[in-house]
């Protein structure tokens, strides 16, 4: 299994709790885990639970925003 974060990839061992593993990763960079969104097959990771040895789980800082208005500004 494989993290990948920033850019980097990180092995995950099968035999110690996926959690636990990422946990410990995260905090190599003074962070949670509850600061990042977890996506693995096109889909977000809600359980580590069930998550396949053969998935690449990819995190993600989840930014607050949205569309912005920018185009609506722009006609005006």
């Amino acid at each position: 299994m494989l993290l990948n974060l920033s850019g980097k990839n990180h092995f995950l061992d099968r035999d110690i709790p996926i959690e636990a593993q990422i946990q410990s990763i995260l905090n190599s960079y003074n962070t949670s885990i509850s600061n990042f969104v977890f996506f693995g097959d096109g889909k977000v990771i809600d359980s580590f639970d069930n998550v396949s040895r053969s998935t690449t789980i990819r995190a993600f800082v989840p930014l607050l925003g949205g569309k912005g208005g920018y185009g609506a500004k722009l006609k005006t």
